[in-house]
């Protein structure tokens, strides 16, 4: 009789501790975002599996963490300047575009690439300055109306741009004209295609807004500028198109 309740006091036991390590298994587990944790994975295991299946499992886990360091290393305080000419000008004067957190605007009536070569950098330099808590900047570029013919020369100084490692391109196409004498949409669409290839060969995002909005419909007010409904029809292509920045 002592025997028998002895056994069932060792087997009782032993319940209990199996019980005990499935329930810290799975809690591992679910730490482990699914992934069983490698070390409860032996070599060779009773039902004939090899070390490969250890292995295997291993890479899997490994996987897994490095894509939430990776997220966690993208995650940094982000930038997002919108770089323009009077287009922009008027485009934030309909949304407001700095009442959005880190969002800032520099972008000169009449205005391209000579401008943003000289005051627009320096405006942009200082604006850095100013916000040096931001250690990642977006620069959403949309120049070019005003010298089509200097697309090449735009690339140039993209090309320079883009040593900085703290600064992401994303290229905004030109947006079109509507029965305006100096500039044609053939133009437009030359210069636009050089800077869709530019985005595509250097791996830059390219917000293609002339497209949808000769898809969608446009409204000018003197042939070159906006009235406020597609002004707001521009932001908002250009804020679907780009991923929220982190704080």
């Amino acid at each position: 009789m002592k025997k028998i309740i002895a056994e069932f006091i060792v087997t009782l036991l032993v319940l209990v501790a199996a019980v005990g390590l499935g329930v810290y298994v799975i809690h591992l587990t679910i730490e482990n975002d699914g992934v069983l944790p490698v070390q409860f994975v032996s070599p060779s295991s009773s039902d004939g599996s090899d070390a490969s299946d250890s292995s295997l499992l291993q890479k899997l886990s490994l996987k897994k963490t490095g894509s939430r360091t990776e997220t966690v290393a993208s995650a940094v305080p982000t930038g997002t300047i919108f770089i323009g000419d009077s287009r922009f000008v008027g485009m934030d004067g309909v949304v407001d575009i700095e009442d959005t957190n880190n969002q800032f605007v520099v972008a000169q009536v009449g205005e391209g690439l000579s401008w943003f070569k000289g005051n627009g950098l320096r405006q942009i330099t200082k604006l850095r300055k100013e916000n040096s808590a931001l250690t990642h900047w977006r620069y959403v570029i949309c120049l070019g109306v005003n010298d089509l013919w200097d697309a090449d020369a735009y690339l140039e100084e993209y090309d320079i741009l883009r040593e900085d490692p703290d600064i992401e391109l994303i290229l905004v196409s030109v947006n079109p004209v509507k029965g305006y004498p100096t500039i044609s949409n053939d133009d437009i669409e030359s210069f636009n295609e050089k800077l869709s290839d530019y985005a595509d060969e250097n791996g830059l995002q390219y917000i293609d807004s002339y497209t949808e909005l000769r898809e969608s419909g446009y409204t000018t007010t003197d042939g070159l500028h906006y009235d406020d409904a597609t002004y707001q029809k521009i932001y908002d292509i250009i804020s679907e198109d780009i991923a929220p920045a982190a704080d």
